[in-house]
Protein backbone atom coordinates (compact mmCIF):
# COMPACT_ATOMS: atom_id res chain seq x y z
CA UNK A 1 0.00 0.00 0.00
CA UNK A 2 2.79 2.41 0.93
CA UNK A 3 4.71 1.61 -2.24
CA UNK A 4 1.51 2.03 -4.35
CA UNK A 5 0.72 5.37 -2.75
CA UNK A 6 4.23 6.54 -3.36
CA UNK A 7 4.04 5.57 -7.03
CA UNK A 8 0.69 7.34 -7.39
CA UNK A 9 2.09 10.49 -5.82
CA UNK A 10 5.09 10.33 -8.10
CA UNK A 11 2.88 10.00 -11.19
CA UNK A 12 0.74 13.00 -10.17
CA UNK A 13 3.81 15.07 -9.60
CA UNK A 14 5.25 14.11 -12.93
CA UNK A 15 2.01 14.91 -14.78
CA UNK A 16 1.58 18.37 -13.30
CA UNK A 17 5.14 19.34 -13.87
CA UNK A 18 5.37 20.48 -10.26
CA UNK A 19 8.67 22.02 -9.20
CA UNK A 20 11.06 19.54 -7.60
CA UNK A 21 9.62 16.59 -9.50
CA UNK A 22 13.03 15.49 -10.65
CA UNK A 23 14.40 15.61 -7.12
CA UNK A 24 11.40 13.62 -5.86
CA UNK A 25 11.91 10.89 -8.45
CA UNK A 26 15.57 10.58 -7.51
CA UNK A 27 14.69 10.27 -3.83
CA UNK A 28 12.09 7.57 -4.50
CA UNK A 29 14.51 5.69 -6.74
CA UNK A 30 17.09 5.75 -3.98
CA UNK A 31 14.53 4.41 -1.52
CA UNK A 32 13.69 1.52 -3.85
CA UNK A 33 17.34 0.66 -4.29
CA UNK A 34 17.86 0.58 -0.53
CA UNK A 35 14.75 -1.57 -0.11
CA UNK A 36 15.86 -4.02 -2.78
CA UNK A 37 19.36 -4.22 -1.25
CA UNK A 38 17.89 -5.00 2.17
CA UNK A 39 15.51 -7.62 0.79
CA UNK A 40 18.24 -9.19 -1.33
CA UNK A 41 20.69 -9.25 1.57
CA UNK A 42 18.07 -10.85 3.80
CA UNK A 43 17.42 -13.57 1.23
CA UNK A 44 21.15 -14.29 0.94
CA UNK A 45 21.48 -14.55 4.71
CA UNK A 46 18.44 -16.83 4.87
CA UNK A 47 19.89 -19.06 2.14
CA UNK A 48 23.20 -19.24 3.97
CA UNK A 49 21.45 -20.16 7.23
CA UNK A 50 19.43 -22.93 5.54
CA UNK A 51 22.58 -24.24 3.85
CA UNK A 52 24.43 -24.22 7.17
CA UNK A 53 21.65 -26.14 8.90
CA UNK A 54 21.48 -28.66 6.06
CA UNK A 55 25.25 -29.04 6.10
CA UNK A 56 25.27 -29.61 9.88
CA UNK A 57 22.50 -32.20 9.66
CA UNK A 58 24.66 -34.17 7.21
CA UNK A 59 28.17 -33.64 8.52
CA UNK A 60 27.39 -34.39 12.18
CA UNK A 61 26.04 -37.95 11.61
CA UNK A 62 28.75 -38.49 9.01
CA UNK A 63 31.39 -37.60 11.61
CA UNK A 64 29.80 -40.04 14.07
CA UNK A 65 29.98 -42.78 11.45
CA UNK A 66 33.63 -42.02 10.70
CA UNK A 67 34.40 -41.99 14.44
CA UNK A 68 32.87 -45.47 14.85
CA UNK A 69 34.98 -46.73 11.94
CA UNK A 70 38.14 -45.24 13.46
CA UNK A 71 37.39 -46.94 16.80
CA UNK A 72 36.98 -50.27 15.04
CA UNK A 73 40.31 -49.73 13.30
CA UNK A 74 42.03 -49.01 16.63
CA UNK A 75 40.71 -52.18 18.29
CA UNK A 76 41.09 -54.38 15.21
CA UNK A 77 37.46 -55.51 15.57
CA UNK A 78 34.48 -54.31 13.59
CA UNK A 79 31.79 -53.69 16.23
CA UNK A 80 28.05 -53.43 15.44
CA UNK A 81 27.83 -50.00 17.05
CA UNK A 82 27.37 -47.69 14.07
CA UNK A 83 24.70 -45.01 14.75
CA UNK A 84 21.46 -45.42 12.79
CA UNK A 85 19.52 -42.49 14.28
CA UNK A 86 20.60 -39.64 12.01
CA UNK A 87 18.18 -37.55 9.96
CA UNK A 88 19.87 -38.68 6.73
CA UNK A 89 18.24 -41.85 5.46
CA UNK A 90 21.14 -42.93 3.26
CA UNK A 91 23.62 -42.64 6.14
CA UNK A 92 21.33 -44.79 8.29
CA UNK A 93 21.22 -47.44 5.58
CA UNK A 94 25.02 -47.41 5.36
CA UNK A 95 25.30 -47.73 9.16
CA UNK A 96 22.85 -50.65 9.19
CA UNK A 97 24.87 -52.39 6.49
CA UNK A 98 28.07 -51.91 8.53
CA UNK A 99 26.37 -53.24 11.66
CA UNK A 100 25.23 -56.31 9.74
CA UNK A 101 28.74 -56.92 8.44
CA UNK A 102 30.16 -56.53 11.96
CA UNK A 103 27.70 -59.07 13.39
CA UNK A 104 28.50 -61.56 10.64
CA UNK A 105 32.25 -61.11 11.20
CA UNK A 106 31.79 -61.60 14.94
CA UNK A 107 29.80 -64.81 14.44
CA UNK A 108 32.40 -66.15 12.02
CA UNK A 109 35.27 -65.26 14.37
CA UNK A 110 33.47 -66.82 17.35
CA UNK A 111 32.79 -70.02 15.43
CA UNK A 112 36.40 -70.17 14.27
CA UNK A 113 37.68 -69.66 17.83
CA UNK A 114 35.33 -72.36 19.12
CA UNK A 115 36.47 -74.81 16.47
CA UNK A 116 40.15 -74.12 17.16
CA UNK A 117 39.60 -74.52 20.90
CA UNK A 118 37.77 -77.81 20.44
CA UNK A 119 40.60 -79.04 18.26
CA UNK A 120 43.26 -78.15 20.82
CA UNK A 121 41.22 -79.62 23.69
CA UNK A 122 40.79 -82.82 21.70
CA UNK A 123 44.52 -82.87 20.98
CA UNK A 124 45.23 -82.41 24.70
CA UNK A 125 42.94 -85.28 25.63
CA UNK A 126 44.48 -87.44 22.93
CA UNK A 127 47.86 -86.61 24.44
CA UNK A 128 46.63 -87.83 27.84
CA UNK A 129 45.49 -91.03 26.14
CA UNK A 130 49.03 -91.74 24.86
CA UNK A 131 49.77 -92.90 28.38
CA UNK A 132 47.08 -95.04 30.09
CA UNK A 133 48.37 -93.74 33.42
CA UNK A 134 47.59 -90.11 32.55
CA UNK A 135 44.22 -90.62 30.84
CA UNK A 136 41.84 -87.93 32.10
CA UNK A 137 44.62 -85.99 33.82
CA UNK A 138 43.92 -82.67 32.10
CA UNK A 139 40.18 -82.85 32.80
CA UNK A 140 40.79 -83.57 36.49
CA UNK A 141 43.32 -80.75 36.78
CA UNK A 142 40.78 -78.45 35.16
CA UNK A 143 38.11 -79.51 37.66
CA UNK A 144 40.39 -79.00 40.67
CA UNK A 145 41.68 -75.62 39.41
CA UNK A 146 38.25 -74.17 38.60
CA UNK A 147 36.95 -75.32 42.01
CA UNK A 148 39.83 -73.50 43.75
CA UNK A 149 39.33 -70.37 41.60
CA UNK A 150 35.64 -70.28 42.50
CA UNK A 151 36.39 -70.79 46.20
CA UNK A 152 38.71 -67.77 45.98
CA UNK A 153 35.84 -65.72 44.54
CA UNK A 154 37.63 -64.88 41.34
CA UNK A 155 35.45 -63.30 38.62
CA UNK A 156 33.50 -65.78 36.51
CA UNK A 157 35.52 -64.89 33.41
CA UNK A 158 38.80 -65.63 35.22
CA UNK A 159 37.42 -68.95 36.45
CA UNK A 160 36.50 -69.89 32.89
CA UNK A 161 39.96 -68.94 31.59
CA UNK A 162 41.56 -71.09 34.29
CA UNK A 163 39.18 -73.97 33.52
CA UNK A 164 40.11 -74.02 29.83
CA UNK A 165 43.80 -73.24 30.34
CA UNK A 166 44.10 -76.12 32.82
CA UNK A 167 42.74 -78.49 30.18
CA UNK A 168 45.45 -77.29 27.83
CA UNK A 169 48.29 -77.06 30.35
CA UNK A 170 50.25 -80.06 28.97
CA UNK A 171 49.48 -79.54 25.29
CA UNK A 172 53.19 -78.88 24.64
CA UNK A 173 53.99 -82.53 25.48
CA UNK A 174 52.90 -83.30 21.94
CA UNK A 175 56.56 -82.58 21.14
CA UNK A 176 57.96 -85.07 23.66
CA UNK A 177 58.84 -88.50 22.17
CA UNK A 178 56.95 -91.52 23.51
CA UNK A 179 60.26 -93.13 24.47
CA UNK A 180 60.73 -90.33 27.00
CA UNK A 181 57.12 -89.60 27.95
CA UNK A 182 56.25 -93.27 28.59
CA UNK A 183 59.59 -94.36 30.04
CA UNK A 184 58.88 -96.69 32.98
CA UNK A 185 61.96 -95.73 34.98
CA UNK A 186 63.58 -92.46 36.01
CA UNK A 187 64.63 -89.93 33.43
CA UNK A 188 68.19 -88.91 32.63
CA UNK A 189 69.07 -85.23 32.93
CA UNK A 190 68.94 -84.90 29.16
CA UNK A 191 65.49 -86.54 29.03
CA UNK A 192 64.23 -84.37 31.87
CA UNK A 193 65.40 -81.22 30.10
CA UNK A 194 63.54 -82.42 27.02
CA UNK A 195 60.32 -82.84 29.02
CA UNK A 196 60.74 -79.35 30.49
CA UNK A 197 60.55 -77.89 26.99
CA UNK A 198 56.82 -78.73 26.85
CA UNK A 199 55.94 -75.43 28.53
CA UNK A 200 57.52 -73.34 25.77
CA UNK A 201 56.24 -75.70 23.08
CA UNK A 202 52.74 -75.20 24.45
CA UNK A 203 53.17 -71.45 24.25
CA UNK A 204 54.22 -71.65 20.60
CA UNK A 205 51.16 -73.74 19.81
CA UNK A 206 48.71 -71.33 21.44
CA UNK A 207 50.26 -68.03 20.38
CA UNK A 208 49.46 -68.81 16.75
CA UNK A 209 45.80 -68.10 17.57
CA UNK A 210 45.31 -64.61 19.00
CA UNK A 211 42.23 -65.56 20.98
CA UNK A 212 44.24 -68.10 23.01
CA UNK A 213 46.70 -65.56 24.42
CA UNK A 214 44.78 -65.57 27.71
CA UNK A 215 45.60 -69.28 28.22
CA UNK A 216 49.34 -68.90 27.64
CA UNK A 217 50.34 -67.92 31.23
CA UNK A 218 49.02 -71.23 32.57
CA UNK A 219 50.42 -73.34 29.75
CA UNK A 220 53.86 -71.76 29.92
CA UNK A 221 54.25 -71.10 33.66
CA UNK A 222 52.43 -73.88 35.53
CA UNK A 223 55.79 -75.42 36.57
CA UNK A 224 57.11 -72.22 38.16
CA UNK A 225 57.60 -72.72 41.92
CA UNK A 226 56.61 -70.14 44.50
CA UNK A 227 60.19 -69.90 45.82
CA UNK A 228 61.68 -69.38 42.34
CA UNK A 229 63.10 -72.89 41.92
CA UNK A 230 60.81 -73.90 39.05
CA UNK A 231 60.99 -73.59 35.28
CA UNK A 232 61.15 -72.29 32.57
CA UNK A 233 62.14 -68.85 33.95
CA UNK A 234 62.62 -69.30 37.69
CA UNK A 235 59.88 -66.80 38.56
CA UNK A 236 58.86 -66.43 42.20
CA UNK A 237 55.90 -65.27 44.28
CA UNK A 238 53.50 -62.82 42.69
CA UNK A 239 55.62 -62.65 39.54
CA UNK A 240 53.95 -65.96 38.68
CA UNK A 241 50.40 -65.29 37.41
CA UNK A 242 47.70 -66.32 39.87
CA UNK A 243 46.14 -68.66 37.31
CA UNK A 244 49.43 -70.54 36.87
CA UNK A 245 49.89 -70.84 40.65
CA UNK A 246 46.43 -72.36 40.99
CA UNK A 247 46.97 -74.88 38.20
CA UNK A 248 50.39 -75.78 39.64
CA UNK A 249 48.80 -76.98 42.89
CA UNK A 250 45.98 -78.82 41.07
CA UNK A 251 48.40 -80.44 38.61
CA UNK A 252 50.78 -81.62 41.33
CA UNK A 253 48.00 -83.05 43.50
CA UNK A 254 46.50 -85.04 40.63
CA UNK A 255 49.95 -86.30 39.64
CA UNK A 256 50.58 -87.47 43.21
CA UNK A 257 47.21 -89.20 43.64
CA UNK A 258 47.25 -91.14 40.34
CA UNK A 259 49.59 -93.96 39.36
CA UNK A 260 52.28 -93.37 36.77
CA UNK A 261 54.45 -95.73 34.76
CA UNK A 262 57.35 -95.14 37.15
CA UNK A 263 55.47 -95.19 40.52
CA UNK A 264 52.18 -95.99 42.23
CA UNK A 265 49.76 -93.32 43.40
CA UNK A 266 50.32 -91.83 46.83
CA UNK A 267 47.64 -92.32 49.49
CA UNK A 268 45.45 -89.25 49.95
CA UNK A 269 46.93 -88.39 53.33
CA UNK A 270 50.48 -88.60 51.95
CA UNK A 271 49.55 -86.23 49.11
CA UNK A 272 48.00 -83.81 51.59
CA UNK A 273 51.19 -83.86 53.66
CA UNK A 274 53.27 -83.17 50.54
CA UNK A 275 51.21 -80.07 49.84
CA UNK A 276 51.46 -78.93 53.45
CA UNK A 277 55.22 -79.49 53.60
CA UNK A 278 55.86 -77.64 50.34
CA UNK A 279 53.52 -74.68 50.90
CA UNK A 280 55.63 -71.54 50.59
CA UNK A 281 58.32 -73.43 48.71
CA UNK A 282 57.00 -75.23 45.66
CA UNK A 283 53.41 -74.01 46.12
CA UNK A 284 51.67 -70.72 46.88
CA UNK A 285 50.74 -71.09 50.59
CA UNK A 286 47.38 -69.31 50.32
CA UNK A 287 46.27 -71.35 47.30
CA UNK A 288 47.45 -74.52 49.05
CA UNK A 289 45.30 -73.60 52.05
CA UNK A 290 42.24 -73.18 49.84
CA UNK A 291 42.88 -76.47 48.06
CA UNK A 292 43.38 -78.42 51.28
CA UNK A 293 40.22 -76.94 52.75
CA UNK A 294 38.22 -78.21 49.77
CA UNK A 295 39.71 -81.67 50.33
CA UNK A 296 38.98 -81.51 54.08
CA UNK A 297 35.37 -80.56 53.35
CA UNK A 298 34.95 -83.66 51.22
CA UNK A 299 34.76 -81.82 47.91
CA UNK A 300 37.28 -84.09 46.15
CA UNK A 301 34.75 -86.77 45.26
CA UNK A 302 32.32 -84.18 43.93
CA UNK A 303 35.05 -82.60 41.81
CA UNK A 304 36.18 -85.95 40.42
CA UNK A 305 32.61 -86.98 39.60
CA UNK A 306 32.25 -83.77 37.59
CA UNK A 307 35.54 -84.52 35.82
CA UNK A 308 34.41 -88.08 35.02
CA UNK A 309 31.30 -86.64 33.37
CA UNK A 310 33.47 -84.26 31.43
CA UNK A 311 31.78 -81.40 33.26
CA UNK A 312 34.34 -79.10 34.80
CA UNK A 313 32.17 -76.14 35.64
CA UNK A 314 33.15 -74.25 38.75
CA UNK A 315 32.17 -75.89 42.03
CA UNK A 316 30.03 -73.98 44.55
CA UNK A 317 32.20 -72.21 47.07
CA UNK A 318 32.03 -73.39 50.68
CA UNK A 319 30.53 -71.32 53.46
CA UNK A 320 34.00 -70.86 54.95
CA UNK A 321 35.16 -68.46 52.29
CA UNK A 322 38.73 -67.51 51.63
CA UNK A 323 39.63 -63.80 51.33
CA UNK A 324 39.59 -62.61 47.75
CA UNK A 325 42.95 -62.73 46.00
CA UNK A 326 43.74 -60.25 43.29
CA UNK A 327 44.71 -61.68 39.91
Amino acid sequence: MVVGATLFAVSIAAGTGAPGTTLGLKAVGGSFRSLFVMVGGGMVLLALAVAALASHSITRPFRRLVYALNESEKTGRLKPEFPVDSSVHDLNRLAEALNGAARSAHMSRTELDRTCLQFIETMSQALDARDPYTAGHSIRVSAYASAVATEMRLPARDVEIIRIAAQLHDVGKIGVPDAVLLKPGGLTLEEYNLVKLHTKTGRRILERVGKFEEFIPVVELHHENYDGSGYPYGLAGDLIPLSARIVHVADSFDAMTTSRSYRMALPLQAAIEELENNAGGQFDPEITEVFLRLIAEGKQEEILMAADRGVVDAMPASSNRFPVLQA
